[in-house]
């Protein structure tokens, strides 16, 4: 008797399509042979890399989805998308693309939300990459086991076990981040959690209707275009939106060398946003204020 095929993950191929599209964009983007290995950090920002200071500060909170498409070399990205080609199309051929796809784009949110928080009180870091989702599919897949087979699940412990393997190698790597980098252990801990919890939320025997599920999917479709479209937006509207701290400064100094009130004053209040307590730029203020006579 012939086994019977399983069926398309078209989601799962759909994702690692479009993470490979973003990969290849960047590259193409960043103009230099070497972007094949390894991006540039500008072109991350550029393409909507969550880093912590602008994503808190600023309220750039589309990086939160955006980042979770882009990946900063070429063994970063193939080893995410290798886990997501292992892991994904096991859960969408259990539960369905209608609750898979909004799982792997919650767990990506959280994870980036975690890491965001966690770098903006510690080390400010910029982070990127699928990793985040990849481990909540991870975390959903356990507690699918834990439901259908209970804590003696052979799948569960399986997750458990990649799951507790995936954040040794993360404090490795901030012993010595080697060729690997650094690894985001705070996004893998808020994507396995924000991916367990979905899973858990999951009805048993509940099976959506074809519009439901079409609507799901659409509405996920949207969600991730909108977050790269504010992304663009962003890029090409606000002067300021891939400067750092001392480069706004910079650009009020300027500003206010040649007399031009109202540029320094945006670029000073920029500035403030990032470093709300910087004694450079309340006197920056301070200058700009008796200058321009404001």
């Amino acid at each position: 008797m012939e086994a019977e095929p399983k069926a398309p993950a078209h989601a799962t191929r759909a994702l690692v399509l479009l993470n490979v599209g973003v990969y290849l964009a960047m590259v193409v983007y960043s103009r230099t042979p070497v972007a094949a290995l390894r991006i540039p950090g500008r072109t991350l920002l550029v393409f909507g890399a969550n880093s912590p200071i602008f994503t808190v500060a600023e309220n750039r909170f589309e990086t939160l989805l955006s980042s979770c498409f882009l990946h900063g070399s070429l063994l970063h990205i193939a080893f995410n998308l290798v886990v997501l080609w292992r892991v994904g199309p096991f859960l969408e051929r259990s539960v369905g693309a209608a609750r898979f796809v909004p799982l792997y784009l919650v767990a990506g949110v959280v994870g980036s939300a975690v890491s965001s928080l966690y770098g903006y009180l510690t080390d400010g870091v910029m982070s990127v990459g699928a990793s985040g989702a990849v481990c909540g599919l991870v975390g959903g897949v356990l507690v699918l086991g834990l439901r259908t087979e209970g804590k003696e699940s052979p799948l569960a412990r399986a997750m458990a076990r990649w799951l507790a393997l995936t954040l040794l190698i993360g404090l490795v790597s901030r012993l010595d981040a080697g060729p690997i980098g650094r690894i985001d252990n705070a996004a893998h801990v808020g994507g396995a959690i924000g991916g367990a919890f979905v899973a858990a939320l999951w009805r048993r025997g509940l099976v959506y209707s074809k519009g439901t599920r079409a609507a799901t999917l659409a509405v996920s479709c949207v969600v991730v275009l909108a977050a790269g479209a504010t992304v663009v937006v962003r890029d090409t509207t606000d002067p300021f939106v891939l400067l750092g701290r001392d480069e706004r400064i910079q650009v009020a100094a300027t500003a206010l060398w040649e007399g031009r009130c109202g540029d320094a004053e945006a670029a000073a209040r920029r500035a403030e946003r990032i470093d709300p307590r910087s004694r450079d730029i309340e006197e920056l203020k301070r200058n700009i204020a008796r200058r321009c006579g404001r």
